[in-house]
């Protein structure tokens, strides 16, 4: 898994599970395993005009995904673009892996999306809280 940091100007769409209906998704189906549905919601959104959308992270329940639309150039992290397709970016890591204290949390093939599963039973979910780091 590659890292990187981007400066970007966008207004997302944001789609969650109190919404996801108006697009034909269950709550379900927007953290699921089959992409088919988040592809034909992705669809649906950039071609309403959108640039740009967040939906729940299906991999760590109580986060979201920034899902961007359209060409984008990588442009070096402190120089100005030049055009709206540049985005100021930063290579931080090659391979990098996710901290040993966020991997107790990732929800793993077949396995149930508990902020899913918390929203269908209260109407609500806990964001995700970072734990403490325990290595420096």
């Amino acid at each position: 898994m590659n890292l990187w940091a981007a400066t970007l100007e966008v207004d997302p769409i944001r789609v969650d599970f109190d919404d996801c209906a108006a697009y034909g998704l269950s709550a379900d189906e927007l953290v699921g395993q089959d992409y088919a549905p988040t592809q034909a919601l992705a669809d649906a959104v950039r071609e309403s005009g959108a640039d740009a959308m967040t939906v729940p992270s299906a991999a760590l329940p109580g986060t979201y995904n920034l899902i961007l639309f359209g060409v984008r150039v990588l442009n070096p992290f402190l120089r100005q673009p030049l055009t709206p397709e540049e985005v100021p970016t930063g290579h931080l890591t090659d391979a990098g892996r996710a901290p040993a204290e966020v991997a107790a949390h990732v929800r793993w093939f077949g396995a149930p999306h508990t902020a899913a599963e918390q929203w269908k039973t209260t109407g609500t979910y806990d964001l995700f809280d970072d734990p403490i780091t325990t290595r420096w």
